[in-house]
């Protein structure tokens, strides 16, 4: 399977991608894909296999679902500080 890098190119990378290789941007369009629609495409899953064994595949998941969870946990903690004792924009 090739991947077709017109599909995989995350929106967000702008125009620093040019320096990575086709394996950064597969990692790059995983990170994107678990960070805004959850559920990955099987086919870049097919993608991510050329390049990384099973071990390393979950240690990848792992480390992105590990950031995702930081991020959301830290915007619902400063959301809720704003609420509870005025910390925070809007108070």
């Amino acid at each position: 399977m090739s991947l077709d890098e017109r599909r995989w190119v995350p929106a967000s990378a702008g125009t620093t991608l040019k320096s990575c290789g086709i394996c950064e941007r597969t990692v790059l369009a995983l990170t994107d894909a678990m960070t805004r629609d959850v559920q990955v495409p099987h086919a870049l899953f097919e993608a991510i296999a050329q390049y990384f064994d099973l071990r390393a595949v979950t240690e990848l998941v792992a480390t992105i679902a590990a950031y995702n969870m930081v991020s959301r946990f830290l915007e619902a903690l400063r959301r809720a500080l704003a609420v509870l004792i005025g910390f925070g924009p809007g108070k």
